[in-house]
C-alpha cells in the first residue's frame, strides 16, 4: 500500500489523531541522521506538505504513517474506500 505524495500530510494527521500524539510531541520525536532527537513541527508540516524536501524527515513521517497503518488495519481501508469514492 502506497503512501500518495498529495495525501502525506492528511495521513499524517490522521496518523497522530489514532496515535493520541500532537504534532509537537511528533516533531520531538524524531530523531535527525546526526543522532539529535526533535525537530520544529514547522519543518514536519512543510515537508509533509513538500514545501520542502528533506528525505531523512519525510522517511520518519511515512514509517509513523507505515506504523498507524500496521496497528489500525482497518481504519486504514475505510478512508482508502473513501478517497476512491470521492
Amino acid at each position: 500500500m502506497s503512501i500518495k505524495k498529495h495525501n502525506l500530510h492528511w495521513d499524517l494527521k490522521l496518523a497522530l489523531t489514532l496515535n493520541h500524539m500532537q504534532l509537537k510531541e511528533f516533531a520531538e520525536s524524531v530523531v535527525r541522521p546526526n543522532g539529535v532527537r526533535g525537530v520544529s513541527h514547522t519543518a514536519v508540516i512543510r515537508v509533509a506538505q513538500h514545501h520542502e524536501n528533506t528525505p531523512w524527515l519525510r522517511d520518519a513521517i511515512k514509517n509513523f504513517i507505515a506504523d498507524s497503518r500496521k496497528e489500525n488495519p482497518s481504519f486504514w481501508q475505510e478512508m482508502e474506500v473513501a478517497r476512491d469514492l470521492r
